[in-house]
């Protein structure tokens, strides 16, 4: 068994890949799917979700707690080694003007890009999704805060991408650019790649190509994967041809109660149905949904009523 097969036997065999029985908004809020993937399952630990929830806004834990899984479990450290290899080759040689580096997101990118930049013994940067930038210093020497980045070149380790959004995004309000790959480059860094272990092959790549960067991704989960390993395909490889006709046509079918559902119980689900919101905002009120949907958010927020409106 090769390496591309290894990896993706692990990404099934964990449950990283699943068909839902009741579609989920994507990250973006730009449609609904089908099937969902948790690349961080390939880790190991079964209680990995509850560990992030935990420790979601402390980098150096979760990087501690990657590197242990990635020391303890073979496969994982196998995923590891492989990206690793990766992101040496392109960040090549250190030079008086080159300082290379490893960068991830807040917070499921660090699972991977700690134990990457542990096992090249390369410096961590830890980016959260407030732009708030810690690196982490291989030697030992205590972390900088808000550090300067001049002069560092360096490969950004995902753990999933789909339509690229947390990683390069234009910000249409403020006329800015929003996410990791901006960050990076407001602070001086040199980064025109990224490794990721999975792709949903819904755009992303062909977006973070358009801004100068370049995406290595170890699965993709394109008609191929799907044919080859989903248990009901069909549903998906409808999804693949066409995502937001696809969401339309499984909103007319089945009706709103799947939106409603993300008003129920978690007010932490809230911003990515209110990006849906922003998505659909015509076909949801052809629909006459948006009332109803806009009543039971702000119902949650309010910590009201979170029954029938």
């Amino acid at each position: 068994m090769d390496n591309a097969e290894s990896m993706i036997s692990l990404f099934l065999d964990s449950g990283g890949f699943r068909e839902l029985d009741t579609p989920v908004i994507v990250t973006s809020g730009e449609f609904i799917t089908p099937f969902f993937c948790n690349a961080e399952k390939v880790c190991g630990d079964i209680n990995i979700e509850s560990f992030l929830a935990a420790h979601g806004d402390d980098p150096q834990a979760v990087i501690d707690h990657a590197v242990s899984l990635s020391r303890s479990h073979p496969a994982f450290k196998n995923v590891i080694d492989a990206m690793a290899v990766k992101a040496g080759e392109l960040l090549g040689e250190p030079g008086p003007e080159r300082k290379p580096a490893v960068s991830g997101g807040q917070r499921r990118d660090w699972i991977f890009s700690g134990p990457v930049a542990n096992r090249l013994h390369l410096p961590h940067i830890s980016i959260f999704k407030d732009r708030q930038v810690i690196l982490h210093h291989p030697s030992g020497e205590k972390d900088t805060e808000d550090p300067d980045l001049s002069g560092y070149k360096v490969v950004h380790v995902a753990d999933l991408i789909t339509r690229g959004s947390s990683i390069y995004s234009k910000d249409t309000p403020s006329g800015g650019h929003t996410g990791w790959v901006p960050v990076l480059r407001n602070r001086g860094a040199e980064i025109n790649d990224l490794i990721t272990l999975v792709s949903r092959n819904q755009g992303g790549e062909e977006m973070l190509a358009r801004e100068g960067v370049n995406v290595y991704p170890f699965i993709t989960v394109d008609k191929q994967f799907i044919a080859g390993y989903a248990e009901n395909p069909e549903p998906s490889l409808l999804f693949l041809k066409n995502p937001a006709g696809w969401t339309k046509h499984y909103l007319r079918e089945n009706g709103p109660d799947i939106l409603l559902e993300y008003c129920l119980h978690d007010v932490k689900k809230l911003p990515r149905l209110e990006k849906f919101l922003h998505h659909y905002q015509e076909f949801l009120g052809d629909m006459k949904w948006t009332g109803m949907i806009r009543k039971r958010m702000n119902a949650v927020k309010q910590g009201g009523n979170h029954g029938d409106v």
